[in-house]
Parts: C-alpha cells; sequence; structure tokens
C-alpha cells in the first residue's frame, strides 16, 4: 500500500472515487452507470458480476489503463470482479478482486481483496463484517476498502451507515459516519463524519467532514460533493467538485464538470480541472465516454469503454 507521496505519484496528482456502502463501485466520472445485466438465473441467491474500464489518454503514466480515469488526474476508478450470494431474509455474503494496477502490482493502491464482507439482519439493522468500502459523503474523494465492520439503517427517506476500518498496515482504527435524507425521486442530501489518524490514504488528517447532494431539475442531472480534513492542530485539506448533465432522452448525455482540492498541509497535493464530455450508453451494460479537460498540470483527454455485467 503506498504512502500518500507514493500515490501522488501513481495517480498523478492523486485521488479516488466510489463504490457505495457494501455493495458495488461506480465512477463518478466514468461512463454512465447502467442497470447490470440479469441472467435467466436472477432469481438464484448466488451473483457473478465484473465490472471493467478500458480506457486510452494522454495522461502520463495512464495512457492506456484498465482502470477507469477520473477528474483529470489519472486513474482511480478500480476494475473489479465479484461473487455475491443473498437471501430473502437479509443475510448475505460478497467477495470481490480488483483486475488493473489499483490493486495490483508494486504501484498498486490498494491491497486485495476490494472487499470479502458477510452480512446479517439485526433488527432494524443490516450489519457487515470483513473488508469493506467506508462510507463516506459520495465516495468521490475518500474512497477507502479496509478491514472493519459497517452498520446500515434505512427508515422512509432516512438513511444512516456507521463504519470503523483498521487503516491498512496499522493498529489504528478510524470511524465513518455518513446520515442521508432522500427527497423522493427529484433530491437527496448527504452529511458524513469521519475521526481516526490516517482516514484519507494514510496521511496526518484525523478528523473529517463531508457534504454531498444530487437532484433533478427537468432533464439536467446535478451532483457534488464537498470534503473538508483537518489534522490534529495542523492545516486543512478541502476538496469539491460538481457534475451536471443532460438527459436527452437518447442514449447520448453530455456532461461537465468541475474539481478542486488542496492540502495546506503538503499531503495530498492541490490540483483542479474543468471537464466537458459525453457518454454513450451503447447496451444497458456497456458505455462508452469521452472528455476533455483543463487542468491545472496541463490539457488532458481521454476516451474509455465500461463493462458492467452481472449473472
Amino acid at each position: 500500500m503506498f504512502a500518500p507521496a507514493s500515490i501522488l505519484a501513481a495517480l498523478s496528482l492523486a485521488a479516488s472515487p466510489r463504490p457505495a456502502g457494501p455493495q458495488a463501485a461506480h465512477p463518478a466520472e466514468a461512463a454512465p452507470a447502467a442497470p447490470a445485466r440479469q441472467s435467466r438465473a436472477a432469481s438464484l441467491p448466488f451473483k457473478l458480476g465484473i465490472e471493467h474500464y478500458t480506457g486510452f489518454s494522454n495522461l502520463s503514466g495512464s495512457r492506456r489503463s484498465q482502470d477507469g480515469y477520473w477528474a483529470g488526474s489519472g486513474v482511480a476508478t478500480p476494475s473489479v470482479a465479484w461473487l455475491a450470494w443473498e437471501d430473502s431474509r437479509g443475510y448475505g455474503a460478497k467477495a470481490s478482486l480488483g483486475l488493473g494496477r489499483l490493486f495490483n502490482g508494486s504501484g498498486r493502491v490498494y491491497d486485495q481483496p476490494a472487499e470479502a464482507w458477510v452480512r446479517l439482519p439485526a433488527g432494524p439493522l443490516r450489519l457487515s463484517f470483513g473488508k469493506l468500502w467506508m462510507p463516506f459523503a459520495a465516495q468521490d474523494w475518500l474512497l477507502e476498502t479496509r478491514p472493519g465492520a459497517l452498520a446500515e439503517w434505512e427508515g422512509g427517506p432516512w438513511s444512516l451507515a456507521l463504519a470503523a476500518g483498521q487503516r491498512p498496515h496499522s493498529r489504528s482504527v478510524c470511524a465513518y459516519l455518513r446520515a442521508g435524507c432522500r427527497f423522493g425521486e427529484a433530491a437527496s442530501v448527504g452529511i458524513s463524519a469521519a475521526a481516526g489518524q490516517g482516514l484519507s490514504y494514510g496521511s496526518s488528517h484525523d478528523q473529517g467532514f463531508g457534504l454531498d447532494a444530487e437532484a433533478s431539475l427537468g432533464r439536467l442531472r446535478l451532483s457534488g460533493e464537498h470534503v473538508a480534513l483537518r489534522p490534529g492542530g495542523g492545516s486543512a485539506f478541502s476538496f469539491l467538485n460538481g457534475r451536471i448533465a443532460w438527459d436527452t432522452g437518447s442514449p447520448w448525455t453530455p456532461f461537465a464538470a468541475a474539481y478542486s482540492w488542496n492540502d495546506r498541509a503538503g499531503e495530498l497535493g492541490r490540483f483542479r480541472s474543468t471537464i466537458y464530455g459525453i457518454t454513450w450508453q451503447v447496451t444497458p451494460s456497456i458505455g462508452l465516454e469521452a472528455a476533455l479537460a483543463a487542468t491545472s498540470a496541463g490539457r488532458a483527454h481521454w476516451v474509455q469503454l465500461r463493462n458492467a455485467w452481472e449473472w
């Protein structure tokens, strides 16, 4: 697992996006999320799935990638394959492996497996134990898979997720909390908090706050996230992103996005980008994205294919 300085080098200024809860990963800036293909055996409790990216760009060190591009800074969305089981009572389990360089080789950012957990119902709660993605905001910046435990609750429009995860190669434990509220199908908002040494990619930050939101306005789809991190007695880190996409009623979806982050502690770097692109949903399981970005590190462009299948 990389130290923070090595993450910056590996990802061309660092960072990562998002799998939600202990379920599956979906990118912030990749081909649009599509319903996973269902087989004739969809009623069976076992499911086998894959989410795989193939991309080409002008980004240094990432001209060809088997992981997803993100924010115009490099690759940060992992390709994964998984086997999951769930029964009608709410018991379940999942194991997933990373397929690209984010999980493999000497320059890996994460340790295998991506996930390995069991879940059981406990009254109104769902409890998961094992290696899990930690819940925090929209997981557009803070994407951590750690050994630990997760408790989830849903009631009407409200949801709550609380997790504790062990820092890789360390005995320290970090806590993550996200509370969310959905306003019908039109909008949702979430607020998050985290505490513990190394809560974000092993940096010195030990306090975190997050706010995320998404909304639909006619054919426009809006989303954004703000993250603030602070080391004890030190300088703060801030991350902000926003995205707008236009639902054309066809397989084509143009979008624009902006990203900005700055770590005054000097560990997680600073970066800005403005992105314009379009996605094409070729089939329900295959999406193609092309994008151009003006960034603080120069011009960037990429094309990537996302395959998401579930049997």
